[in-house]
This record gives structure tokens, sequence and C-alpha cells, in this order.
């Protein structure tokens, strides 16, 4: 994937992971609200998710969990506690695949798989999709409008995925989010280590603690992504709308 990358940069001024998202609106924040949104990756895990409701119990506040299907079959209890504490849940996948590198059908199947396994547990359909690694892609929309997604979700705000120091967490989202910021934490970590996974997910959940309160200090009230698309859906801050490269004539935001 390296040299597709640098050709990507060298031929069409933009990054490959910007290439491929091209004509898929992803909402990235939103740019009227006055809150901020926090979310949690990778979803569901006997050894992490209760701390982190815990800690969002413990300052009365309510996040979006991005739950992989797989998971979510092996630990649905965990899922229903998601839910019945007053959070949201989004589709992160079956497999937590890396998007980029598979076909349109196997795209597609992992969106609506994700979306019959939430079903059967919940009851019903998420209706916000985030893609493994932040690997949106152009023909994801259309497949996503089938399982009744409703919008693709990324993030502005999020700290290196393996960090597992609470402070240094708590230290970079604090100095970066800004009202109507999305921030991504992660619940454990997929395709890495159990110990490293579990030491991501504890230092997520007690970096709470810290971020919390400062955004309660500074005013800003947290809530799910959910509400704020109901709430400001005229002005979220989406990835560029695409025109055509003078160049080469495929979709560029840049051109």
């Amino acid at each position: 994937m390296r040299p597709v990358r640098g050709i990507a940069r060298r031929a069409f001024g933009i990054e490959f992971d910007e290439l491929m998202c091209l004509g898929c609106s992803v909402v990235r924040r939103f740019d009227a609200s006055p809150h901020v949104s926090i979310s949690f990756d990778d979803s569901p895990r006997p050894d992490t998710t209760s701390e982190l409701l815990e800690a969002l119990a413990q300052y009365n506040t309510k996040a979006t969990f991005f739950v992989i299907g797989d998971h979510a079959r092996r630990y649905p209890d965990i899922v229903r506690k998601i839910q019945a504490d007053g959070h949201e849940i989004g589709n992160h996948t079956q497999h937590h695949r890396d998007l980029h590198r598979v076909s349109p059908r196997l795209l597609a199947r992992e969106i609506l798989q994700c979306q019959r396994t939430l079903q059967e547990i919940l009851g019903a359909r998420p209706k916000l999709f985030r893609a493994p690694y932040g690997h949106f892609r152009w023909d994801m929309r259309d497949r996503a409008r089938l399982g009744s997604i409703e919008a693709l979700v990324g993030w502005d705000v999020a700290p290196p995925y393996a960090e597992s120091d609470p402070e240094i967490i708590a230290d970079y989202v604090l100095e970066r989010v800004r009202p109507g910021s999305i921030i991504l934490l992660h619940d454990g970590l997929s395709g890495v280590g159990g110990a490293i996974s579990k030491a991501a997910g504890r230092a997520a959940a007690t970096s709470l603690h810290l971020i919390i309160p400062e955004l309660q200090r500074r005013g800003l009230m947290t809530v799910p992504i959910g509400q704020q698309l109901v709430d400001f859906a005229g002005a979220p801050h989406r990835s560029p709308a695409p025109v055509r490269h003078p160049l080469f004539g495929v979709a560029s935001p840049y051109a």
C-alpha cells in the first residue's frame, strides 16, 4: 500500500485515504454545535467496556459506542448493557477488516452483517457507521444506505490509539477539543495482543476522569453523535465535496 499512497500524493496532491473517500460524505465535527461527542471504537469487550460505562455513569455522560458485530455475537449482554445505560450504538463492521483492501461485495457484507447482528441483539439497526481505521471509500455510501445507515462518522480529535498513559490521552484531547468536536477513544484494540488491548482500553476509561470534568468546567456538554446530527443537521463538517480534477478527470476536493 505504501507505493500506492505515494503515487496518490504525487499525482493528485492528496493522501490515498482522502482519494479513496472522495464522494463519500463523512461527518467529522459539527461546526454550529456548542457540544462535544465522545465515541469509542472496537466495542464490546469483557475486560474494558464495563470500566468505560462506570466512568461515564459517574459523570452522567452519554457516549457513542461503535460495535464490531463479531464481538457483539460473543458478548451480547455487554451490548445490551451499553444500550440500557442510555448510550448510542453504531456499526463498526462485522470483523473489523480494512475496507480499503476488500472487494465491493465483501464491503457490503461487512456492513450489512453487522447491521443484522445488532438488530438481532437490540431489536433495531444502528443509524451510524464508522469504518475501521477511518478507511472510508467512495462506494460505501450506497451500500451503507441499504442497511438503513443514515450517517458515516469520522472524528476530529483522536489520541494515539495504543497509548496506555491516561494523562497523555487526556492532555491530547483537551488541547485539541473545541465545540462540535467528535472525540475518538478505544475500548481496547483489534488486531493486537490482549495485554496491549486491555491497557489501551483501561487507559481510555481512566482518562475520562480527567477529560469529562474539564469539558464540564469549560461549559461543553457531552452528547451522543446522533443527538448532534438531529440538533445540528444543517451544519456538520464533512469531508470536502468532490470536484473534477483539471488534469486527471477524477474527483478531487483539492483541485
